[in-house]
């Protein structure tokens, strides 16, 4: 693509103020001003200030993130831009962890030794080798191939959850081969007390670990890396839904919780007259992935074999899960060469492939999922403007039971930029998305394939020597046959239920007004919406107009800020104070707009110290002023139940990085 002799690195990066974002989103290091489309970038130091270990906690500092858990891992809703879904084995966001594609189930996962998150707006699928329809979030880890010991740890106590994180890498041979390893407990004390015992019932903990070698000769342009990731969660936090009285009081007694049972055949059953069937979900996952890559100097080829085993076993008193459990063995390679030119110009080409199988938890039904892909994408400049085209061909090819489906699809991307100087980068893009058909899994229900038009102008900019940065954007969706979970009790199924559209804006600003203070304020405002549609009431359980109702999990406002203030320097430690805030407007929790969470408002404070030999003290109040929120509410065969978002945290961590 384009004239000039190839070369590593794009472009000199200058020394700001604030300092230059990084991201890989076109999966090689790019200063964020050369990106065309919307991408949110927070680095491990924020995540490890503001006491966020779970990718669950993200939606605080990347507005328009949404990462809900309904019932367990396997029912997580994520969403962007009003683009959202439960579906295990087709979801339209996907999670990357160095270059490796993770299951539906591990949406919620411990960060650990994390260098920076980067959301990836939009659909990814000329660059990205798993077909991601709403975006990508992208988790890069700090590598491991230097010279240089490096340790990092962080134990936190707080009074509703605690963590204890330990990271590091070493060199085994100083220019040749390095080991580095991460470990993580997390434990969730619980919110709601027993009426009989005051006891905390809604309890979790889990253990994390990763451990990754690898071989990179000094200057041969060649580097190997394996990699091995493991969690373990005993969770009774997720899917401890519970009625109104319950949600007011926070107490609960134990016998409201024996409702109903269910045998290994997932048919209702009598529970045993002194059981009380808390809502248990137990997750047990290993992941191995082998890396390899050779750089040419101009070009660099990769590939990037994993495979992953994920055991998801669910025992929850109102739905029928408690069957032999649901096992998912996904084997994915994904091979691509990547060229950067003089010139700014790059050529990305790929090929992916993915089989998924599983054992279902429900009558022991076994799922056979397939993708094979290519796709590519490059960039041309002329002058100060820029032409960037891209596709991508998908074959997929499913299996349930006896019936299989399979789907040809292209989906292709067209972007124009202009630079006005070394400020400011304004592009306007166009390219389309799909949620592949087939069947919902769990029910047999076929499937169209959801298709999306997607329409997007931006900026990113720096301003006044990197005193400001602004990055922005206005977008419009445009969806057809909408799959979404719908129906009722046992009738409820994954289902095309109409059009729908999103229309938005998404914004952030970061500024050094004086030497010692940064301020970050982010923002998507915005209304998801069906243009036409029916769904099964809850009230009803009849068929209702969607028409103009919105989308589930898609707030027309989220807003996020952060205040970081050097207040004070006392023999040689800088003391610091936090302020974090988020808000979000009515969360409609299904499509007839019959459940919902009102407009709420939560502020996380905190103070710490940084001491010269790389101690870190810092003291915390998570939801400082105690607000009482939904997480996820259904009404289904009953009453109304709620998920009871987390509550005021106060707590201590200790942190030391050599």
């Amino acid at each position: 693509m384009g004239g000039g002799v190839a070369r590593k690195t794009q472009s000199p990066i200058k020394s700001y103020k604030l300092q230059t974002q990084m991201v890989s989103a076109n999966k090689f290091d790019q200063n964020l001003r050369e990106i065309d489309g919307s991408v949110a970038v927070v680095s491990g130091e924020k995540l490890q200030e503001l006491q966020i270990y779970n990718t669950k906690d993200l939606a605080k500092v990347i507005p328009g993130f949404i990462l809900k858990t309904q019932t367990g891992p396997n029912s997580t809703v994520p969403s962007i831009r009003g683009i959202s879904t439960a579906d295990v084995y087709n979801p339209s966001i996907v999670l990357y962890v160095d270059g490796i594609p993770q299951s539906f189930s591990l949406l919620t996962q411990e960060l650990l030794d994390v260098k920076r998150v980067e959301l990836l707006r939009g659909p990814q699928g000329t660059i990205w080798g798993q077909n991601a329809q709403a975006g990508v979030l992208n988790i890069i880890s700090n590598p491991i191939t230097s010279n240089t010991p490096r340790l990092n740890a962080n134990a936190s106590v707080g009074s509703l959850s605690s963590n204890i994180t330990l990271s590091g890498a070493t060199p085994i041979i100083a220019d040749y081969l390095y080991f580095g390893a991460s470990i993580a407990r997390d434990v969730y004390h619980g919110q709601i007390k027993s009426s009989r015992t005051g006891e905390k019932l809604d309890t979790s903990n889990s253990l994390s670990g990763t451990a990754s070698l690898a071989y990179a000769p000094k200057n041969s342009g060649f580097e190997a890396l394996f990699k091995f990731s493991g969690s373990q969660l005993v969770d009774h936090h997720t899917g401890f839904n519970v009625e109104k009285d319950v949600y007011d009081s926070l107490k609960i007694d134990p016998e409201k919780i024996k409702r109903i049972a269910f045998d290994n055949n997932g048919m209702p059953t009598t529970p045993p007259p002194d059981e009380n069937f808390f809502p248990t979900n137990i997750l047990d996952s290993q992941t191995y992935a082998l890396k390899l890559s050779y750089d040419f100097g101009h070009s660099t080829l990769s590939n990037v074999t994993s495979f992953q085993k994920v055991y998801v076993k669910n025992f929850l008193p109102y739905l029928p899960l408690n069957g032999p459990g649901n096992q998912t063995k996904t084997t994915t390679n994904e091979l691509r060469l990547n060229t950067q030119f003089d010139n700014g110009g790059y050529l990305v080409l790929g090929a992916y492939f993915q089989n998924l199988n599983n054992l279902n938890n429900l009558g022991s039904i076994t799922i056979n999922k397939n993708n094979a892909s290519v796709f590519g994408e490059g960039k041309l400049p002329f002058g100060n403007w820029e032409f960037t085209l891209g596709a991508r061909y998908s074959y997929d090819f499913s299996k349930f039971k006896k019936e299989s489906a399979n789907k040809h699809t292209i989906t292709p991307k067209v972007a124009l930029a202009y630079n006005i100087g070394e400020t400011a980068h304004i592009y306007a893009l166009y390219q389309l998305g799909y949620k592949p058909g087939g069947f919902d899994f769990y029910s047999g229900n076929k499937l169209k394939p959801e298709n999306s038009q997607n329409a997007e102008i931006g900026l990113h900019s720096d301003f006044l020597g990197g005193k400001i940065s602004f990055d922005g954007d206005f977008y419009y969706i445009y969806t057809t046959d909408k799959q979404v979970y719908s129906g009722s009790g046992f009738d409820a199924k994954l289902r095309n239920v109409g059009t729908t559209d999103s229309i938005g804006i998404e914004a952030q600003l970061s500024l050094i007004p004086i030497e010692r203070l940064k301020i970050l304020f982010g923002g998507a405002i915005g209304h998801s919406r069906f243009i036409k549609g029916t769904a099964a009431s809850k009230k009803t359980y009849m068929n209702v107009d969607t028409k103009n109702n919105t989308l589930s999990f898609a707030p027309d406002v989220s807003l996020n800020a952060n205040i970081d203030y050097l207040f004070a320097k006392i023999a040689g430690v800088n003391l610091f104070g936090n302020l974090n805030a988020n808000f979000y407007s009515t969360t409609y929790f299904d499509e007839t707009n019959e459940t919902k969470q009102a407009p709420y408002a939560t502020f996380d404070l905190s103070f710490r110290a940084e001491f010269r030999n790389g101690i870190i003290l810092n003291a915390y109040a998570q939801n400082l002023l105690n607000q009482k929120y939904a997480n996820y509410a259904f009404r289904d065969l009953g009453p109304t139940n709620y998920l009871i978002g987390d509550l005021l945290n106060i707590g201590l961590s200790l942190s030391y990085r050599l």
